[in-house]
């Protein structure tokens, strides 16, 4: 496995870990303790991707509007900023195409 790789390996694992240890505060959508919620702000979409890259393999793709959780920040290779986000799986999206409304967040 690719450097890369092992690394989105460990933010993925260390992401469902805070999540479990978190417990149903998030899954309730407490505002106070639970990751911020965010939703795609690009006018065409954005594509969910196995790591922080824009070269790395789509996973999904979410239209404007839709729903995430925004579990933490990192910069991807190319030096732009991405945001490991839940929505029913764990997936990067380019930070440009979310829109978080001043939610703080948290470098993975």
């Amino acid at each position: 496995m690719s450097l890369l790789g092992r690394l989105s390996f460990y933010a993925v694992a260390g992401a469902v870990a805070v999540a479990v240890i978190a417990g149903t505060a998030a899954e309730e959508g407490d505002a106070d303790t639970g990751p911020p919620g965010a939703e795609v702000g690009a006018g065409a979409g954005t594509e969910l991707r196995e790591a922080p890259d824009r070269d790395a393999p789509p996973l999904t793709f979410l239209a404007q509007g839709e729903r995430v959780t925004v579990i933490c920040a990192a910069e991807g290779d190319a030096g732009d900023a991405w945001f490991l986000v839940r929505t029913d799986h764990y997936a990067w999206a380019p930070a440009a195409d979310i829109e978080t409304h001043g939610a703080a967040t948290f470098r993975c």
